[in-house]
């Protein structure tokens, strides 16, 4: 399909005056051609009406034997200039391309080094994605969630085009909100644990952290001690430090668990503790050289034209998330060489990222440019916004285990003298995922989520478990004709597949929506917007749904079921691909 654009663009270019920019696009009605000419932009240049460009295009390029190789017809319809592509020429083309990068039966992952899709714009360049970054005293929560699943789907995306991606976090672990549970713990834990209390051990830490939230509102001293707590730590004192360690370690460990669930891996972790007294040496070198400077209070502070002032260290020598943020941006890019530095952090940081990245020129650094905030709005339930401070979470744990029971309460109504327990349970954790997966990524990261469990889980409409059931229906209509020893369809990949045959409108569709798969993948690696696949990819389900209806397959002649599998196939490569690059696992049967 990009070789086709390709010679279309370059047949145009060269009748329109250097250098005019144009966009061909695919109309909304296969009745108005297979790629689109809109003329409004190079008449507006011209100085002429939409209309006369399109006829004079249309003449113009009627003339060239080169197009006609692969093009059927060429017309102008009213300010849009139409092209109809040969049917043997574009599926040969794109199928060819997608069923050629796989191996039979890889369909979700491919075998082959460079898969479907692949511009290769990100070779040899590297991008860090920081995202999660929680803190070490409670539980991943309902927020965790997108920001995780953002930052997993994200960086699969900039693998697939190339980049070598480096996912990391910065965990914070140190500070006074860590103390109010470490405090907690050693006035009312009595030596409790995980163990003995049954309870996952990041979520026995948090229920401390909450448990000072509700005494200090009866006994405000308390907030002072957590301070002297913090003091103690900073000063080493080895009991505080044990306790910290302790605490942490439970965390560490609940977790490793719900990353595990959720499909996260981190190649490099970061934690404050150990790097905010070397922030602190970034703005002495600062102030040394007048980019920062002490306000009425002796903090250390950034100031700018259009943007509040920022403090960057307390008067007191303690560090704020810019110091220690300072710091590790430009360890960064000295230790990993980085071309891009992403970060992955909610909307209410928007004001924070567009000082810190104004500091950074202001530092002079020479890769001042090259970071990225992508900021995402909340995530919600039905119960609302998450308040742990006062003991009401929805922490992914709970969440991720609710879909679960729902989706096995489906499968069951389904499924249950068919299936055994075992693969009950098994199915109904993928599904239960793909439908939190996809739900969270189907809406753009700025725009807030009203998350709504049953909704997410629906067989129908625009759901993970949608797309899943169409991939798992895709294999079983491939497993049918294979087992049909009289249907020469079943070999249709040691024959000659006759592409021709596949020249109806909503085969055309097919597989111009199938040759839009690697422009898709580029936007949104360009974008950051997984949103924009999963939308791609709904629509792609969509589009094979409707071909099913009305183009029998296992009942067709030999060579046009022949042609029709190859057709299928392809769907299920890209819609596998795309499930796999937000992080959705597929199913070979629902």
């Amino acid at each position: 399909m990009k070789q086709i654009k390709q010679k279309i663009h370059r047949a145009i270019a060269a009748i329109l005056p250097k250098g005019m920019e144009f966009n061909l696009t695919v109309p909304p009605n296969p009745e108005l051609g297979d790629l689109s000419l809109p003329c409004f932009s190079p008449a507006g240049m011209l100085q002429k009406s939409p209309l006369e460009v399109a006829k004079h295009l249309a003449a113009e390029l009627n003339k060239n034997a080169g197009l006609k190789s692969f093009i059927e017809k060429i017309a102008a319809s009213g300010p849009y200039l139409n092209f109809y592509l040969r049917a043997e020429v574009l599926a040969g083309q794109v199928l060819e391309e997608i069923l050629s990068r796989y191996q039979s039966g890889s369909a979700s992952g491919g075998k082959k080094k460079e898969k479907y899709g692949n511009a290769g714009f990100g070779k040899n360049k590297r991008v860090m994605v920081e995202y999660v970054s929680p803190n070490s005293n409670k539980p991943l929560h309902l927020g965790h969630i997108r920001n995780a699943l953002l930052g997993e789907s994200i960086s699969n995306i900039l693998e697939s085009q190339g980049y070598e991606v480096i996912r990391a976090a910065l965990v914070n672990d140190r500070g006074v909100h860590i103390c109010k549970s470490m405090l907690a713990y050693k006035l009312w834990g009595k030596n409790d644990s995980p163990e003995k209390s049954g309870i996952k051990p990041d979520h026995f830490v948090v229920k401390y952290y909450a448990m000072f939230g509700a005494r200090a509102k009866q006994n405000p001293e308390l907030e002072g001690e957590a301070r002297e707590t913090l003091k103690l730590w900073e000063a080493g004192d080895k009991a505080t430090i044990a306790l910290w360690k302790k605490m942490n370690a439970w965390v560490y460990a609940g977790w490793k668990s719900t990353y595990k669930t959720l499909g996260v891996k981190f190649k490099t972790l970061d934690f404050e503790s150990k790097i905010y007294k070397k922030g602190k040496e970034v703005i002495y070198r600062g102030a040394k050289a007048g980019v920062f400077v002490r306000d009425e209070k002796e903090n250390y502070v950034a100031r700018f034209p259009n943007l509040p002032d920022k403090v960057v260290l307390r008067a007191d020598g303690t560090a704020v998330y810019a110091t220690t943020d300072l710091y590790l941006a430009e360890e960064r890019f000295k230790k990993y060489g980085l071309d891009k530095l992403i970060y992955v952090v909610g909307s209410e940081q928007d004001l924070h990222f567009r000082q810190l990245f104004e500091i950074f020129r202001q530092l002079k650094f020479s890769w001042a440019d090259r970071v990225r905030h992508l900021n995402y709005s909340l995530i919600l339930l039905p119960e609302g916004r998450l308040k742990s401070r006062e003991g009401v979470k929805v922490d992914a744990d709970e969440l991720a285990e609710k879909l679960t029971d729902l989706a096995e309460e489906e499968i069951r109504s389904r499924y249950e003298k068919l299936l055994s327990e075992k693969e009950i349970s098994r199915r109904a954790k993928i599904v239960a995922l793909a439908a939190l997966k996809f739900y969270v990524l189907n809406v753009g990261p700025s725009a807030p989520i009203h998350f709504n469990p049953k909704e997410s889980l629906a067989f129908t409409g625009k759901t993970g478990p949608y797309l899943q059931y169409v991939y798992a229906r895709i294999n079983s209509i491939i497993k049918k004709a294979s087992k049909h020893r009289n249907n020469e369809a079943s070999k249709q990949r040691n024959n000659k597949t006759n592409y021709g045959l596949l020249n109806t409108a909503v085969d055309k569709k097919l597989i111009i929506a199938l040759g839009r798969f690697p422009e898709v993948l580029a936007a949104v690696a360009a974008d950051l917007n997984p949103a924009e696949l999963a939308g791609y990819l709904y629509e792609l389900s969509k589009d094979f749904s409707d071909f099913y209806e009305s183009e029998p397959i296992l009942k067709a002649e030999n060579n046009l079921a022949n042609a029709r599998l190859a057709l299928i196939r392809a769907v299920q490569v890209v819609l596998g691909r795309g499930l796999c690059l937000l992080g959705i696992e597929t199913l070979e049967e629902m």
